[in-house]
């Protein structure tokens, strides 16, 4: 049997655009020779709109939609089309009463609202009928008995599948004795899950006896939190018959048994990255992936061939720029449209600032320099702060004054230029709160928000090896040592006699190595401060002393406890790997708990 799994790039909110694309598709598949058409959950609506579904013009362009597809499809026959789209019902006066005396009182999966609640819905059209198919049932198509589910990526097996879909008895699924399971999804898109969805695939498919087939939502869900993977894939027992995450059609055909190969990649054991040398190279090809679709999807909704980025010749924003040219390359669009601004103030050093210039030069980007020290001054003579033999004192008004300046040329550049302020702070200084509040801390789009500081190094140079056009593969390469090689400094303190940099973060903080394990610890292991202390004494044994080791982790838990004000106002930016900081959808904390 030839079933076509979709992913369409959607309009998040459009449902009679939506609506277009899966009639499009449909004879598309019909063309194909398939029997079946399926698409990801709420494909009509989108995923990812909140609580927009629940408003009363939303519902009624949604039921408009649905019968545009029936109409548009009709004459597709022995074509079975399914996708997903919201389910409206009108509640009873006791659901009602209930609910006003149990906030838990409403039906499973159902989002109440006035006299009505709605929830996650499949619809199947066939020869123009439609109809609604609840998880549970077990449908024939064309011989086939088609066993339909939608919900999130933590379905592992016929266990978890029966508790999501209610069946009471134990040997549900198997009685059912389903050809085929359909799993309608919004998989997130982090480094390494894809692994990890097939290996649940997989668990499933040996469960049920049964193929199973996954679409998941992809191009066109909202990019604030993170990316969507666009998995199609058939796994049949232990085996991937096919998969493809690119929009568009798949078409698999149960009967072909032929094998494709997948890497196995995921989070490290023992840290963020993986030990083995493939594994991490694929890990760090992911993380490029991820950045560059999360700043493409939000160029592309806003209609933008333009991002602004402050470029210090750092680490942070060397990635930053890496993401932004990666995004502008995949669809062909000019990189010229990728501003860089350099900014040197009184702390800037001839090494960073010299690594800015060729970075821009060698990927072809556009570069502005702004010198900020007068106007920094001008500010700081009107505020009033104090100067000792004509030079300001060089505390956390007269650091922070600078970062702020930045964040105002950038934010009224990108005003000029009809464009956004790409965010390049990355986890590691979000977790420490090391970042100026209002200033370095704020953009409109943060691309490095969810890769730790340790990976910065790792990804570039996967990078410079397998992405970089080949012309460019020797300089890159070269550049980006050198800017790897430089001690991490925000640089906002003067510069000693010879005009080098004086401030280096690690001398204030602690080595990043150490934050990061115990940023890891902390998120991924939950272990106790005692456990980290003493896991993390073993791991660095013979390179940090345990004095050093201590101190960092006392200090890592202060900051990251008080720093917590920074992280509840952050701007959207991508996820990246399987934790994040994001005051929305990450680690949840009060900033006022410590």
């Amino acid at each position: 049997m030839k079933i076509a799994a979709v992913t369409p790039k959607i309009h998040l909110g459009d449902c009679e655009y939506n609506a277009g694309r899966i009639a499009e598709y449909a004879e598309k598949a019909a063309a194909e020779g398939c029997r079946l058409v399926v698409f990801p959950e709420l494909v009509l609506t989108g995923s990812t709109c909140g609580d927009i579904p629940g408003n009363a013009d939303f519902e009624k362009a949604a039921a408009t939609a649905l019968e545009k597809i029936r109409e548009e499809t009709a004459e597709l026959k022995n074509l079975a089309i399914v996708f997903g789209a919201p389910f409206y019902r009108e509640r009873t006066g006791a659901e009602d009463k209930a609910q006003k005396e149990d906030a838990g009182a409403v039906a499973k999966g159902d989002v109440p609202r006035k006299g009505k609640s709605y929830r996650s819905g499949i619809v199947l059209i066939k020869n123009g009928d439609l109809r609604y198919v609840n998880e549970g049932d077990l449908v024939e198509i064309d011989g086939k008995k088609m066993y339909f589910i939608t919900g999130p990526a933590n379905l592992k097996n016929k266990a978890e599948l029966i508790e999501v879909d209610g069946i009471s008895d134990p040997a549900g699924v198997e009685d059912k004795k389903a050809d085929i399971i359909l799993w309608m999804c919004n998989l997130e898109h982090h480094a390494g899950s894809l692994c990890e969805y097939f290996q649940k695939l997989k668990d499933l498919s040996k469960e049920t006896s049964a193929d199973v087939i996954c679409v998941s939502s992809g191009e066109g869900e909202s990019t604030d939190e993170c990316v969507y993977s666009g998995l199609k894939a058939c796994v049949c027992g232990d085996e991937i018959m096919d998969h493809s995450e690119k929009t568009g059609m798949c078409v698999f055909d149960t009967e072909d048994r032929e094998q494709v190969h997948f890497p196995s990649y995921k989070e490290g054991n023992d840290g963020f990255l993986p030990e083995d040398e493939d594994a991490r190279e694929h890990f760090c090809l992911d993380i490029l992936s991820i950045q560059a679709k999360a700043l493409a999807g939000r160029l592309d909704f806003l209609n933008m061939k333009k991002c602004i980025i402050g470029l210090s010749g750092g680490l942070d924003s060397t990635l930053a720029l890496v993401a932004a040219v990666n995004a502008f390359d995949r669809p062909g669009i000019d990189r010229k449209g990728i501003i860089c601004v350099t900014m040197p103030g009184f702390g800037t050093g001839s090494v960073t600032k010299n690594n800015a210039r060729r970075l821009a030069e060698a990927f072809g980007v556009t570069l502005r320099e702004i010198d900020i020290k007068e106007q920094t001054a001008l500010h700081l003579r009107s505020i009033g702060q104090p100067e000792n033999d004509g030079a300001f004192v060089s505390d956390v008004t007269f650091e922070n004054a600078q970062a702020r300046v930045r964040t105002m040329i950038l934010m009224n550049i990108a005003n000029m230029e009809n464009s956004i302020v790409i965010g390049t702070g990355d986890m590691s200084e979000l977790a420490l709160g090391w970042c100026t509040y209002n200033g370095d801390h704020m953009s409109m789009y943060s691309v490095n928000s969810g890769v730790p500081k340790t990976a910065i190094a790792p990804v570039l140079r996967t990078y410079a090896k397998k992405i970089a056009q080949p012309g460019e593969r020797g300089l890159l390469s070269e550049i980006f040592e050198s800017i790897i090689g430089t001690p991490v400094s925000p640089e906002l303190l003067p510069t000693d006699e010879k005009g080098e940099v004086v401030q280096k973060t690690e001398d204030s903080l602690g080595p990043y190595d150490l934050h990061d394990y115990f940023l890891y610890m902390f998120l991924k292991e939950d272990h106790t401060t005692e456990e980290i202390y003493e896991r993390c004494a073993e791991k660095f044994k013979g390179i940090y002393d345990k004095d050093l080791i201590l101190k960092t982790l006392n200090t890592f838990k202060k900051r990251f406890f008080t720093q917590q004000f920074k992280r509840s106002c952050l701007p959207v930016g991508t996820k990246v790997l399987e934790h994040s900081l994001s005051p929305r959808s990450g680690f949840l904390m009060a900033s006022d708990m410590w």
